[in-house]
């Protein structure tokens, strides 16, 4: 079985730094914002380095020699903007000679009327995601980790592995990294991408009628860069 893993199964200082991005008093400071993000980014990719393949070494220390390890290929890193940026920056400090692909992903407009339809499944608004701009390296038979703070319904991170796939080349391993993801999220990911590995800061157990995460923490694009008009 592929690995689901949250920072807050145990108790951490991932706890801290989950606490200061939920918090409304402490949030509203963007560059704080970002800069916790950046921590969660930080720890999940420790997390998942201790997953991908080493191979053995040998290096000169001014006194002597150390047999040690290196990876085998550092995995590539696929942010979905503009919200993923702040969590990447982790994570590419971390995997610094790894390739970058970068994707715009949002949220189309909602299928029915937001005032009084709603779909029968599961009494929410429907809609689509958007994938407006694709700047990648090819994927074929490469580690890849996509990140995206928020993985609400997982729709956003399904269509841009479907669709990376498609135009990059098949990947050989998937890693995904959120910040906060919903237990329907999770499910959906499973369901549609059964071989993907999810790295997870924080778990929570609802979504709303707009799909948003609750109690989540908002909008990381906005609270990280300013309000979309």
């Amino acid at each position: 079985m592929n690995t689901v893993f949250s920072l807050t199964q145990q108790s951490s200082i991932a706890h801290y730094f989950m606490s200061n991005l939920r918090d409304i008093n402490l949030q509203a400071h963007k560059g704080n914002f970002r800069h916790n993000l950046k921590k969660i980014g930080y720890l999940l990719a420790y997390e998942i380095s201790k997953q991908l393949d080493y191979q053995d070494f040998s290096l000169k220390t001014g006194l002597g020699e150390k047999q040690t390890k290196k990876l085998s290929e550092f995995p590539v890193l696929i942010p979905i903007l503009r919200a993923g940026l702040p969590l990447y920056e982790g994570f590419a400090e971390f995997f610094e000679q790894s390739d970058s692909g970068f994707v715009g992903a949002y949220r189309g407009e909602y299928k029915q009327d937001l005032q009084n339809k709603l779909t029968q499944n599961n009494n929410q608004y429907d809609f689509d995601i958007d994938l407006l701009y694709i700047a990648c390296p090819n994927l074929e038979n490469k580690t890849i980790i996509l990140i995206d703070p928020m993985l609400a319904t997982g729709k956003s991170l399904i269509k841009t592995y479907q669709e990376l796939s498609k135009q990059k080349g098949m990947p050989k391993e998937l890693h995904i990294a959120s910040v906060i993801a919903s237990e329907e999220g999770i499910k959906n990911v499973q369901d549609a991408l059964p071989k993907a590995n999810l790295w997870i800061g924080d778990i929570d157990e609802k979504l709303d009628k707009k799909s948003y995460i609750i109690p989540g923490l908002g909008d990381a694009g906005d609270l990280s860069f300013g309000e979309k008009v």
